[in-house]
């Protein structure tokens, strides 16, 4: 057991992760499926949360079956704290005809349950509960004791993430800087230190809960890449450029792993952009300009040979390729880093090299 308990915390930041670690607890409490849920007090709908149960089941019944789950209003009419047994939010002609029960919860053998519920905001009450089939019988009061245990472990884990989004922004580490986005590209949350390093950027800004970079152009294509992202596909990183040409900071767009504590109750996070500082590199490195701009490492010698000087006809007698060859990969580079001219190209990877 406390082996398990720690495997909780470990897993704290990894949805993943946290997923397994909870599928290891169901033995304990001999249950078939663990939830721990976030719950709008407003409007009584789950709003975000993990299960131990596949995706699938945690989706559906979010989606289908809760909206007509009695169990939740009156689960959330029970003390708060407290542990309450499903059986209890029943009554015994809901249990003959509530379709929750008839279909949701027995397809997914979890007709017999416990829950605890508490309070974290105005709007929001946090719930852990866990399920097994009938046949199993009213979980003991020993098991239920175990489980009031449990969810104040899994309260901490919530607070955990809420702490390390707090603090990422003094570890001093560059890429210590991050937004947590929505599917639509909202931002859900943004350290202090991201929020002072935004307002000193004029490449920049946070307007309306969105993130713009300068031009209409290079907002575009931060936004383009972020959909590349959200759809399974790699996406290069997105070059910051202040209002005098200097390429200072590089945006890394990559899927949320753990979904910030303060955005439940919000739509979740999907996306995640870590803010890069860069500095001057003389001569630029190839590798370095493939890793920070996304590029393959002959496109990064082509860029870094252009960033040196070097003309199209100087690149391609030097490597031994057709004019027309270096063009095109010219093209590609500029295409991939959303540039438009080489002294553009020029200016950026000579910034290049990440600054530790």
């Amino acid at each position: 057991m406390h082996s398990d308990i720690a495997n909780l915390y470990s897993a704290a930041f990894d949805d993943a992760a946290l997923v397994r670690a909870l599928r290891a607890l169901e033995k304990h409490t001999h249950s078939s499926i663990i939830h721990f849920l976030a719950f709008d007090i407003h409007t009584r709908m789950p709003v975000a949360g993990l299960a131990s149960g596949t995706p699938e089941q945690d989706s559906e019944f979010r989606k289908t079956w809760a909206s007509m789950d009695v169990r939740i209003e009156r689960g959330m009419a029970q003390p708060l704290d407290q542990t309450w047994h499903q059986a209890d939010l029943y009554r015994d002609n809901e249990r003959e005809s509530c379709p929750v029960y008839n279909e949701w919860l027995k397809t997914n053998d979890a007709q017999s349950g416990l829950g605890v519920m508490t309070r974290v905001s105005n709007n929001l009450i946090l719930c852990s509960a866990a399920f097994r089939p009938e046949s199993q019988g009213r979980y003991t009061d020993c098991e239920a004791a175990l489980w009031s245990d449990i969810h104040l472990h899994l309260l901490g884990i919530g607070r955990l993430r809420h702490q390390y989004l707090d603090q990422i922004s003094h570890t001093g580490k560059p890429d210590a800087f991050t937004l947590h986005l929505d599917a639509a590209g909202t931002v859900l949350h943004a350290s202090a230190g991201t929020r002072n390093l935004i307002a000193r950027n004029d490449g920049m800004s946070l307007r309306a809960g969105h993130l713009t970079l300068g031009t209409p152009a290079r907002t575009q294509a931060f936004h383009r890449r972020l959909r590349a992202v959200l759809d399974g596909k790699p996406a290069p990183p997105v070059p910051v450029v202040t209002a005098d040409g200097r390429p200072d900071l590089v945006l890394h767009i990559c899927p949320a792993s753990a979904v910030p504590f303060e955005t439940f109750g919000k739509k979740p996070a999907r996306a995640l952009v870590l803010i890069q500082k860069l500095q001057a590199m003389t001569p630029p490195e190839p590798q370095i300009v493939a890793d920070v701009f996304g590029l393959t490492l002959t496109e990064a010698e082509v860029a870094c040979a252009i960033a040196s000087g070097a003309t199209a006809t100087d690149i391609a007698q030097a490597r031994g390729r057709a004019l027309s060859t270096i063009r095109w990969t010219i093209r590609n580079v500029l295409d991939k880093m959303d540039l438009h001219r080489q002294s553009d190209l020029r200016a950026l990877v000579s910034a290049a090299s990440p600054n530790h």
